[in-house]
């Protein structure tokens, strides 16, 4: 699955700031008034010093000096400096209310875009690259589309604006201040490639930063239990002197790079100060107009300056938003069918199904028929394939060749492709041997599959999955927090809570893959016995490697190597395949 390539991935990024159309345009305005007004009240100061050079700003009257005039210039450019102050701090205030609108839509576009990709996309791309994506690269591309946008936009105003004063004044210092600029927006321009790369390098670095801060959280017991806490430090050190490094490198090569663009603007500062005297000396400009010159001179240092950082800011996010755009423009394998689902029960038939998994064929020519409301075991050895077989019945992933067909009991079948995937999800609920339970309320975790269930029937599911007793023990019962991954619980506690979470969720397949593996066999039987109650007309698909629970199956599939090598009643599998028999320790029981 590969992402279709978006030759300015920076620029896609401008088409969402249109969903936010009078927000920007406020925005845009107010930037308009307050940075067209710096060259206007520069140009007005210019004209008071001429005046008071010739002296009308203050005259001599004959009973003293007439002030009224020098106070009439300073009325008049207090008020302006007022005005443009109260716009430009508006134009800020609406310029941050952007940012945040911007960013908060971006990470709920990414995350909204990673929900509907399939477990293919997601073993290729680990936590710490999506939570890069939606933190670091976010925040980069929010600062260039908001913050980079704005110097630019008011840079170029401003320039304007003092370009426009200066051919009024005199057209030679347009001119020489113009190729000034000419050549150190061409020199700016120039080093983007560079500083790409090396932004693109930063963010790898982050990427395999936050990983291994995911991984060392989540695997504290681990870390904890075979004292690796000083290599797990040492590591994290070695990871972050690599990110600061490189972080390091692209600013270092943002900075010196970006000095010979402002030493071309600092000669030109000198060259055209000396060009306005000249023109003064030669009765070509005045006073003031020479005063509010070396004014703008000075003004388009410091802007050369903010528009070298908002240049800097457009190249760090061109590489963020390249990798944004992975994501975003990333094209799900699997899409949903149009058709809805066979009438309840159902069952399930494998026809030479087969995956493909890298080189290696993990499931070849694979049949399997389940009867609707039957219960199947599927025994193998570890790394036999039942999990990627398990996989494929809601489709988290499609197989390489063969089909699966869902099948009613008046016979009607429906290709799993063309189902409706939400439905289908619905129907085949998959309970995995890790189980997952979110960083909330027991309560929460158990209705993520019935919201609207009543208070009787998830009463009802813990009883079955034998969880009553765990809810009874927690200090706030149901409204207990249970901690991230539900590390507050142990493994069998978990995996009861996720049993009933499916129980709630009222399937019609049932598929546990080895999801009472940590539960001793009294309790195991207890939560096969309040299944087989709850949920009687439920197609139920287990993988086990305990005799007990084998026994109770209707039907038995014996998988190994990727194939389904029999299926039948576990006493014919046990008489007829000595490896089978082994697998299960049939021999051992025997013998006891």
């Amino acid at each position: 699955m590969m992402p279709r390539p978006h030759r300015f991935p920076l620029l896609s990024f401008f088409a969402y700031l249109r969903q936010h159309p009078w927000l920007l345009l406020l925005t845009v305005v107010l930037a308009v008034a307050a940075n067209t007004t710096i060259p206007i009240t520069q140009h007005l100061i210019g004209l008071a010093f001429r005046d008071l050079s010739q002296g009308v700003a203050v005259q001599v009257v004959d009973d003293g000096l007439d002030y009224s005039r020098a106070w009439w210039w300073v009325m008049i450019l207090i008020g302006f400096t007022i005005g443009r102050g109260m716009v430009a701090w508006m134009a800020t205030v609406s310029a941050v209310a952007l940012t945040h609108t911007l960013l908060h839509h971006l990470r709920f576009l990414v995350l909204d875009c990673i929900q509907t990709l399939d477990l293919a996309w997601h073993r290729e791309h680990g936590a710490g690259a999506i939570i890069a994506r939606t933190t670091r690269d976010g925040d980069k591309v929010r600062d260039a589309l908001i913050h980079g946008s704005r110097m630019v936009l008011e840079t170029a105003l401003f320039l304007s604006g003092v370009i426009a004063l200066m051919l009024w004044y005199h057209s030679s210092i347009a001119l020489v201040t113009s190729i000034a600029l000419v050549i150190a927006i061409a020199l700016m321009w120039a080093q983007a490639p560079l500083l790409v790369r090396l932004d693109r390098h930063a963010g790898d670095r982050y990427d395999r930063l936050t990983q291994d801060l995911s991984e060392g959280v989540s695997g504290v017991r681990v870390i904890k239990a075979f004292c690796l806490e000083q290599l797990r430090s040492s590591a994290f050190r070695r990871l972050v002197d690599a990110f600061a490094g490189s972080t390091r490198r692209a600013q270092q090569a943002s900075e010196w790079r970006l000095q010979l663009p402002q030493l071309v603007v600092a000669l030109n500062h000198g060259v055209c100060t000396f060009l306005a005297v000249w023109l003064v000396s030669q009765g070509t400009m005045d006073v003031g107009q020479l005063t509010a010159t070396v004014m703008m001179l000075v003004s388009v240092v410091f802007r050369i300056e903010g528009l070298a950082r908002g240049f800097a800011l457009f190249y760090e996010a061109r590489a963020s938003a390249a990798r944004i755009r992975e994501i975003l423009d990333a094209v799900p394998t699997i899409s949903s069918g149009p058709q809805a689902l066979p009438p309840a029960p159902l069952g399930i038939e494998l026809r030479n199904v087969g995956v493909r998994i890298g080189p290696h064929m993990v499931l070849d020519e694979c049949n399997l028929n389940i009867s609707p409301g039957s219960i199947t075991a599927l025994v193998g050895a570890t790394g036999s394939g039942k999990s990627t077989l398990f996989d494929l019945l809601p489709r988290l992933r499609d197989p390489n060749h063969g089909q699966i067909f869902l099948r009613s009991d008046s016979g009607e079948t429906l290709p799993l492709g063309q189902a409706d995937s939400n439905a289908l999800r619905k129907a085949i609920h998959v309970v995995p041997q890790e189980a997952f339970l979110f960083s909330a309320s027991v309560e929460h975790n158990l209705r993520l599959a019935a919201p609207d269930a009543s208070p009787q029937f998830l009463q009802q599911a813990l009883r079955a999955a034998a969880a009553e007793d765990i809810v009874e023990q927690l200090p706030e019962g149901l409204a207990s927090a249970i901690g991230e991954r539900g590390t507050t619980l142990s493994g069998g506690q978990k995996q009861r809570l996720c049993l009933a979470r499916a129980i709630l969720a009222q399937p019609q397949v049932l598929v546990l893959d080895d999801a009472t593996s940590a539960l001793d066999s009294t309790t195991e039987m207890r939560v096969l016995e309040g299944l087989r109650q709850v949920c009687s007309d439920c197609t139920v698909i287990l993988a086990t490697s305990r005799l007990s629970t084998v026994r109770l199956a209707n039907q038995v599939a014996w998988l190994e190597d990727g194939r389904i090598r029999a299926v039948g009643r576990h006493a014919d599998l046990q008489d007829t395949y000595p490896a089978y028999a082994a697998l299960l320790g049939c021999d051992e029981e025997a013998a006891s």
